[in-house]
């Protein structure tokens, strides 16, 4: 059209300056459900099921082998985005500070509510943690396509081959393992009246001393005072009884609401344990930990950890992602203090999807600038600045799909496919395109292997566009090394309608001017004005 009614032009070389409108940049692929690091939303646990160990215990045995654990937030955070990303993250000037999750655990120390501590054990032989109810937007995880658990994690204390563990699922909400509904509420009318902010074992003091004379700290037996005299402090210790329930009425917004061991707040106890486990080692050696998916960027050592779903250590009482109310964090197996500190903890998924989503050889990510050190951005595009900011110069991320193959057989395909809210009409436009980045190395067992003698791939990638499974357009080319750009022209494309008029039902197959081993492929009968 003349005058060009799209100002918006192409920065790629070979684009040669035209108009561009954007399918997707894929800087929303990715989705996230924050699961939240505020330090009040997390709660004392319940007893974990299937403890090394400790298999054959009851709850009420396994609490008696509960340590000391305690998580806080210090106000106003000390860690900025420099710290974490290095740089490659740019915020504005009044969004330089990151809230972070402290979670100390301490192993020589009894935990809460531990009235009957194990004698003769090891340190190592013991457990704490702390739990979250998830948001009821993140009950379904397969319809909600989320694959991973996602954070960035610094360690500040940790034994040599440490792990913390995450349970996800549905967990017992029995933190006190009686199996009766452990409350503050006396008066059920949802506040906290006189008399009431007892702590969850609905017991002051005094009566704990009663009722538990062997207690080891004869001034609180349960172990549940709420004591807190600064949140700026750096040293852990200052926050030991932050998670406190008694005496925490103090505190303005959520002390005034009764602790409870309803979670759910559906006014009963649900003691149902059905959930996945996931062990995730502390080693900050990428090559080490099949979880480190990023960060490293500065001496602070902030990394990525990225957990896939599907990569379960253990399924408790027949799991399912269909059904998830809660997370569980904790920590065993270690004889010495540790210290981690978290932030951006999200379930993640992608608007991408598997077509099964129980397939075990494709997995969908994304990698960015932000993330990812060895991230390359495609050539020609360049990070877009954050016009929201007009004083000062911030740039977005650039972000890219990331499907993740795992032993794919010869001869044997996989597909991320996005269904779009409303038919796509391209009818106007000249042609598609996009970038594919195959593996860098170019060893044999590489997706992106060519034979450099012989010419030969070892696979293709396909992009298709169409309105349904049966009627679609498709490019076809080998993968290769680093960064290619897929050029799909319209009037190529359309040209082969016509070889296809009598086989309607089958894949008509035709080579791409030019280029070798490149292919248009149609079948059915698709249409440029309606993509979906």
């Amino acid at each position: 059209m003349s005058p060009d009614p799209n100002t918006k032009k192409s920065t790629i070389a070979s684009d040669e300056g035209k108009s561009i409108a954007y399918i997707d940049d894929f800087e929303g692929a990715k989705k996230t459900i924050p699961i939240g690091i505020g330090y009040t939303g997390w709660k004392e646990p319940s007893a974990p099921e299937q403890l090394p160990g400790l298999f054959s215990l009851t709850p009420e045995q396994r609490m008696t082998y509960k340590a000391k654990s305690f998580w806080y937030n210090i106000t106003p955070s000390i860690v900025t985005v420099d710290d974490i990303f290095g740089g490659r993250r740019q915020v504005g000037r009044s969004d330089q500070q990151v809230t972070v999750l402290d979670f100390v655990y301490l192993p020589d120390s009894i935990g809460t509510y531990n009235w009957d501590p194990a004698e003769g054990i090891t340190p190592d032989q013991r457990w704490g943690g702390a739990m979250v109810r998830l948001s009821s937007t993140a009950n379904n995880l397969v319809e909600q396509n989320v694959d991973f658990v996602e954070f960035w994690m610094r360690i500040q204390d940790a034994p040599e081959d440490a792990s913390i563990f995450l349970d996800l699922g549905l967990i017992s909400e029995d933190v006190i393992p009686n199996r009766s509904l452990n409350t503050e509420d006396k008066n059920f009318n949802d506040a906290i009246d006189e008399g009431e902010d007892t702590g969850l074992d609905t017991l002051f003091d005094a009566q704990e001393r009663v009722n538990f004379p062997d207690a080891r700290d004869p001034a609180d037996p349960s172990g549940d005072n709420f004591v807190l005299s600064q949140t700026s402090s750096l040293d852990p210790m200052a926050y030991y009884k932050i998670n406190g329930t008694e005496g925490n009425a103090v505190l303005t917004d959520v002390g005034r609401l009764p602790d409870t061991e309803d979670l759910n707040r559906n006014g009963g106890l649900d003691s149902r344990n059905s959930y996945f486990r996931y062990e995730i080692p502390l080693d900050t050696v990428a090559a080490n930990n099949p979880f480190i998916s990023g960060g490293g960027f500065t001496p602070a050592g902030w990394y990525l950890y990225r957990i896939p779903l599907k990569d379960t250590s253990s399924n408790i009482g027949n799991a399912s992602l269909s059904t998830v109310e809660t997370i569980r964090l904790f920590v065993t197996g270690v004889s010495e203090e540790l210290h981690v500190q978290i932030t951006e903890l999200n379930l993640v998924g992608s608007q991408w999807r598997k077509p099964d989503p129980e397939d075990s050889v494709l997995s969908i990510s994304v990698v960015s600038q932000e993330e990812n050190p060895d991230y390359t951005i495609p050539p020609g595009v360049f990070r877009e600045r954050d016009r929201t900011r007009p004083d000062e110069e911030i740039f977005k991320n650039e972000q890219s799909l990331n499907l993740i193959l795992t032993d794919l057989e010869d001869g044997e395909s996989r597909e991320a496919i996005k269904y779009l809210f409303r038919p796509l009409d391209v009818f106007n436009y000249n042609e598609m395109k996009l970038f594919i980045h195959g593996d860098e190395d170019n060893d044999p067992a590489s997706i992106a292997y060519n034979d450099p003698e012989t010419g030969k791939f070892s696979s293709e990638v396909f992009f298709r566009f169409g309105t349904d499974t049966n009627n679609y357009y498709e490019y076809r080319q080998p993968v290769g090394n680093g960064w290619n750009s897929i050029s799909i022209k319209f009037d190529e494309l359309t040209a082969i309608k016509q070889l296809a008029r009598d086989s309607l039902s089958q894949v008509v197959k035709k080579p791409v001017p030019g280029k070798p081993d490149h292919f248009y492929q149609l079948k059915g009968n698709p249409t440029l004005i309606s993509v979906k």
